[in-house]
């Protein structure tokens, strides 16, 4: 059951806005369930800075043993598929603030900051790559929990 409108002071969010394919929606629906005066709070990364910064990185993973799989991976992020169908990377920090000022937020405050360092080494272990969180829209994952 959706919250009321003007029913909440505060949304936060951390990692949310990249799994969806529907922003501007999630903006709007925020802006729809805060009271006057409710304020929102959205942390997130700016995929698409990243891959068009290192676009033959993968998240650090070293190519040598699994490169043909790293460039199935990243042909797909390099726009195999449409834009607008790749909801990590089809946006950056201006479409946010663009959406939330549509939404109605009349004060819209962003903090930014971006952070070009050199390469590290390639992660080299697998079994701890294989151990970070999946996103919470896969297969394996939505079969447990239905989307909010």
């Amino acid at each position: 059951m959706a919250p009321a409108t003007a029913s909440v002071d505060v949304v936060t969010t951390r990692l949310v806005l990249i799994y969806s394919d529907r922003k501007a929606a999630a903006l709007a629906e925020f802006f729809r369930v805060l009271r006057p005066g409710g304020r929102i709070s959205l942390f997130g990364p700016i995929n698409r800075f990243v891959m068009r910064l290192r676009p033959d990185d993968l998240f650090g993973v070293g190519s040598a043993p699994v490169h043909d799989l790293i460039t199935k991976v990243l042909d797909v992020c390099r726009g195999t598929t449409e834009e607008t169908r790749r909801p990590m990377t089809d946006f950056d920090e201006r479409d946010i603030v663009d959406w939330a000022v549509t939404a109605g937020f009349e004060a819209v405050e962003l903090d930014y900051r971006a952070q070009i360092d050199v390469p590290a080494d390639p992660i080299g272990d697998r079994g701890a790559l294989k151990r970070v969180t999946p996103n919470p829209w896969s297969q394996r994952t939505a079969k447990r929990s239905p989307p909010p």
